[in-house]
């Protein structure tokens, strides 16, 4: 049925249309000052009553002019119930997205988190309905964000915001509430922005500083209601198993199975972060230091009384202190020592030992191998140096450089006699296989000749050169064949400040030939 369009008396500047609406009801509403553009208003409304009485999804042509209207109009409209279904204030539509992202099995603070970001776009931006939403009103607010007072937000928080944003829009789309969404042709900042933008970027511990960590967590005091051994103990599982904080906090006794060869411990799916159970296994050793970390606890008791999730970073910055490890090695822009920088250890030592990326992935359960191997990888000093030194010699007989490193396979000094200095007393000639004793006394490990009084014989391949340290003089190197087989074996004194490599005396060698 048509709607009325008319005026209720001469000094009124606008027209008003009048109708019954899906429940008979009759309304009337002002339009506009034109009679032409009245009149098309009443046809719409009158299509969008018969729509709303049959229960049938609004036309895109329809759905789209819906979506232009002003708010005033949409505010008249949604109040005859004629938009409950289509068009609505975003709050609405945001208080049903949050009801869908509750339903699939989203934690709590995932949810919370989604719906702020959302929020305070949609505030920030005075976005009131669909029809308000504009790309580049969202891209600079967006672009405005600060993460403090005087420190712009970063270009990850930044992606985070867009994409809330826009799986708000799709879900909108999907579920009839949109024709289209407006902002789907955003894109988010660049991945090298985001690499080059992290301010809070974790690193990996050495195996010396792990031990050093938990070596003195164990020895320590209790702190926000853990002792010492169970800290360490924590550490640990994090560091061997890759564990999240969260999936650290959420274990009770009956999560871990210690009885059969191969100890467990499992995840349920309501606390990992790709929502599946996950079994990991544990070392032998582990596993029997949680036997009697758990051994009087009831089945439903939280394995470690962990502390506030705000305590629990002022906890571990006090076991680093106390391991003499920084907790960021640059006051502005180093990487830091958190919880889970234990997982990313858990991830570098996993590539640093050559397992499998594929086997890798698994175990620290991600959904991708980019992610596992482009975030929780990190190359420790030196691992460079020793990777090149793998690398096939390219090197042939005669060539001069290997003749000076020693890398050549084919007799690489042939022939060569010369003079080289002896150690000056006191100091040892050393090579990287050789160890020092109980004594202080440098023991070479394989080719190691005997010593008579001071003098010390030096094996280089087949050859042997004598080495006096009364005179601190003479060796004579004789038909060197494998400059990398070199041993030491001499009742010297070792004095760390004071090395020499074999390598080094070849090349000095060569160089007064």
């Amino acid at each position: 049925m048509a709607w009325r369009v008319y005026k209720k008396d001469r000094g009124r500047t606008k027209y008003t249309i009048q109708g019954r609406d899906h429940h008979n009801v009759r309304r009337q509403m002002p339009a506009y000052r034109d009679k032409a553009l009245s009149e098309e208003l009443g046809r719409h409304v009158a299509r969008l009553v018969e729509y709303k009485r049959q229960k049938a999804p609004l036309p895109p042509l329809l759905a789209a002019w819906v979506h232009g209207l002003a708010p005033d109009i949409k505010d008249r409209l949604a109040g005859f119930g004629l938009l409950e279904a289509h068009t609505r204030p975003l709050n609405e539509h945001l208080t049903d997205y949050k009801a869908h992202l509750e339903a699939k099995g989203n934690t709590e603070q995932y949810v919370q988190q989604t719906i702020n970001r959302v929020c305070c776009l949609i505030d920030g931006c005075r976005f009131r309905y669909w029809a308000d939403v504009q790309a580049s009103k969202a891209q600079q607010f967006i672009a405005a964000l600060k993460s403090s007072k005087t420190q712009a937000a970063t270009a990850l928080t930044q992606n985070y915001y867009l994409r809330d944003l826009k799986s708000f829009a799709r879900w909108a789309v999907r579920d009839g509430r949109l024709p289209e969404s407006p902002i789907e042709h955003m894109r988010p900042l660049s991945a090298s922005k985001v690499r080059n933008d992290r301010r809070h970027e974790r690193r990996a511990l050495t195996v010396h500083e792990a031990q050093r960590l938990l070596s003195m967590a164990h020895q320590g005091p209790e702190r926000y209601g853990m002792d010492g051994p169970a800290r360490s103990l924590a550490y640990r599982l994090c560091i061997e198993t890759g564990l999240r904080s969260s999936e650290l906090r959420s274990l009770t006794r009956a999560a871990f199975d210690l009885s059969h060869d191969e100890p467990t411990v499992t995840v349920q799916a309501a606390y990992t972060k790709n929502r599946q159970e996950a079994m990991i296994p544990l070392r032998a050793e582990t596993a029997v230091l949680l036997v009697g970390h758990l051994a009087t606890k009831t089945p439903s008791a939280p394995a470690f009384n962990m502390p506030a999730k705000d305590q629990v970073i002022d906890m571990l910055k006090a076991d680093l202190r106390d391991a003499g490890i920084p907790y960021r090695i640059d006051p502005k822009h180093g990487k830091v020592v958190d919880l889970h920088s234990l997982r990313h250890t858990t991830g570098s030592w996993l590539a640093a030992a050559g397992v499998h990326p594929k086997v890798f992935q698994r175990i620290m359960r991600h959904s991708t191998i980019t992610l596992t191997m482009d975030r929780y990888t990190h190359a420790f000093k030196g691992d460079e140096a020793e990777a090149v030194n793998k690398l096939p010699s390219l090197s042939w007989p005669g060539d001069d450089a290997a003749s000076a490193t020693g890398t050549s396979d084919v007799n690489p000094l042939p022939s060569l006699r010369g003079a080289m200095r002896g150690a000056p007393d006191g100091k040892q000639w050393t090579d990287q296989r050789g160890a020092v004793d109980s004594s202080g006394s440098w023991r070479a490990s394989d080719d190691a000749t005997k010593t008579t009084g001071n003098k010390a014989d030096l094996t280089l391949g087949t050859s042997v050169v004598k080495m006096d340290s009364d005179k601190a003089g003479v060796a004579e190197l004789a038909d060197a064949t494998d400059s990398k087989s070199v041993g030491v074996h001499t009742p010297w004194r070792f004095e760390s400040s004071h090395r020499y490599s074999i390598i080094s005396l070849a090349r000095d060698c060569v160089a007064k030939r």
